[in-house]
């Protein structure tokens, strides 16, 4: 398997910001389709950065439940890309957890599993597959608030479909 050539660690960005297209000419677009989750530093001790001081998520037990979905794109232009390795790490405060998903360029689904650490454990995800165009996290759980950091992929080319 391949290893990641790239790495998106969120600590160039103030904390409270969106994330979305900063990070296309790496490779990776990330959308919010649920939920508000930001880059913070809130909650260090329960949310533990791989790389501090930030991650991406939402320390608040009283908010939505969020899921974020990372695009990969072709970083010379930002067209329809795919990668054949993505790990992150899932900063887990409690067990409630995270449903991942990730799928290929016709949207067939190359990897779907749950992550339940806890007790602000940091779980390595790591998926490996010919064609990934894109990953969905999902957190399980409003009262338990998780993040991820530390999302490193191999360099996406164009994604190649059939006619």
């Amino acid at each position: 398997m391949p290893l990641g050539d790239r790495l998106v660690t969120f600590d160039d960005l103030e904390a409270g910001a969106e994330v979305a297209g900063q990070y296309a000419a790496e490779g990776v677009v990330f959308s919010t389709l649920a939920g508000n989750p930001r880059v913070t530093a809130d909650d260090p001790d329960r949310l533990v950065p791989v790389s501090p001081p930030h991650v991406l998520g939402e320390p608040d037990p009283l908010a939505e439940p969020f899921t974020v979905e990372f695009t990969f794109v072709t970083p010379d232009g930002g067209f329809p890309g795919a990668t054949p390795f993505v790990s992150f790490f899932v900063i887990d405060a409690e067990e409630g957890g995270v449903r991942v998903e990730a799928f290929d360029g016709s949207g067939t689904s190359v990897f779907d599993e749950e992550f339940h650490g806890g007790a602000a454990a940091r779980e390595q995800v790591v998926i490996g597959a010919p064609q990934i165009a894109r990953v969905r996290v999902t957190q399980l759980d409003a009262a338990d608030p998780v993040a991820i950091d530390h999302v490193s992929f191999a360099t996406p080319v164009p994604l190649n479909l059939p006619p």
